[in-house]
């Protein structure tokens, strides 16, 4: 069985609704309630990997559509971002570093 190339459109809205609920988590702080900051630190890590192995994943699909160059264009830009900045998705990545340098030093 054959899977249909997916339209560029419905992986736009499935790499917003993924940064949106990423950035959530991330704001609503749900690790910070666990005792150690080892633990605290890992539900995080784990949210970001898992959100960019999700990301990866849709970029993958993408690259066997239409747009075959604008999803290998993002996915390098995906690599880059959680590579740099630890962001899932580059959207994550600019909120990270949009917060980081507007908190200055909290």
């Amino acid at each position: 069985m054959k899977l249909a190339p997916a339209r560029t459109f419905h992986l736009i809205v499935a790499v917003l609704v993924l940064s949106v609920a990423i950035i959530a988590i991330f704001t609503s702080r749900p690790f910070d309630n666990l005792g150690s900051d080892a633990v605290r630190v890992a539900g995080y890590r784990i949210t970001a990997v898992l959100g960019f192995v999700l990301n990866l994943a849709i970029a993958i699909w993408g690259i066997f559509g239409a747009h075959r160059w604008f999803w290998i264009a993002y996915l390098l830009v995906s690599i880059a971002c959680i590579t740099w900045i630890y962001g899932a998705t580059p959207i994550v990545a600019l909120y990270l570093y949009w917060a980081s340098r507007a908190c200055g030093a909290c």
